[in-house]
C-alpha cells in the first residue's frame, strides 16, 4: 500500500489491495461492513442488497451473517442476467467509464510522455466518479 492511492480520493473513499488484483471473501466482507454502516441498516428498517452471484458475495459466511444481524437482506441475480437486471451498469457504469477515459486523456496530454501507474488511478477515479455519479444518473438508472 503507497500513500500515492489515496491522493485525490473523494471524501468518506478508501482503497483496500489484493495481492491477486481480483475481490475475495475477505475484501468484499470488508467493504460489506462499510456498506451496512453507510447505509444504517437494521433489523428494524432493513436494505436490500442486490448481487450478482460471484463466490466472494454467495459463498461467504462472514457476509451472509453480518448481514442477517444488521438488516441486511441479501438477494442474487439469476446467472448471466446482471447486465440486463442492474440499472447502474448503464446508468452509471458506462458514463463512469467514458469520463475514466477523459481524465486519463486530459492526464496524458498534461504530461507527454508517461503513462498513467496505480500512483494516479485514485485521482483520476475520483475525478471520473464525480462527474458520473449525479442525482439524474441516479434517477435515469
Amino acid at each position: 500500500m503507497q500513500q500515492a492511492f489515496l491522493d485525490g480520493i473523494v471524501s468518506g473513499g478508501w482503497v483496500e489491495l489484493n495481492d491477486k488484483g481480483w475481490i475475495d471473501k475477505a475484501l468484499f466482507f470488508s467493504w460489506f461492513k462499510k456498506c451496512v454502516k453507510y447505509s444504517k441498516a437494521s433489523k428494524d428498517d432493513p436494505v436490500l442488497l442486490l448481487l450478482d452471484g460471484h463466490s466472494s458475495h454467495t459463498k461467504n459466511l462472514d457476509v451472509i451473517n453480518y448481514g442477517r444481524e444488521n438488516g441486511v437482506i441479501l438477494s442474487c441475480f439469476p446467472p448471466h442476467c446482471t447486465h440486463r437486471l442492474q440499472a447502474l451498469d448503464v446508468a452509471l457504469m458506462k458514463p463512469l467509464s467514458a469520463y475514466y477515459d477523459d481524465e486519463v486523456r486530459k492526464w496524458l496530454r498534461t504530461y507527454p510522455g508517461r503513462v498513467v501507474t496505480f500512483q494516479q488511478i485514485t485521482s483520476l477515479f475520483s475525478a471520473a466518479y464525480l462527474r458520473a455519479a449525479t442525482i439524474t444518473t441516479t434517477i435515469n438508472g
